[in-house]
């Protein structure tokens, strides 16, 4: 059995997996997003709060 991984595009990454048994080759590949950045997952949370504090009037 052989299997990749391999970017695609920058946002998205296709995974794929070879099988030979006898004279039956069987082959399947799929296209997922990329994982998110940490940094950015960071930066997300970090707005969501601000924008909360905002919502309840500023900062405490």
């Amino acid at each position: 059995m052989a299997a990749a991984t391999r970017e695609v595009t920058s946002g998205s990454f296709k995974y794929e997996a070879c099988c030979r048994i006898g004279a039956l080759e069987v082959e399947a590949f799929t296209h997922a997003p990329a994982p998110e950045d940490p940094e950015k997952a960071a930066m997300r949370a970090r707005l969501a709060e601000l924008e909360a504090q905002l919502a309840e009037g500023g900062p405490k």
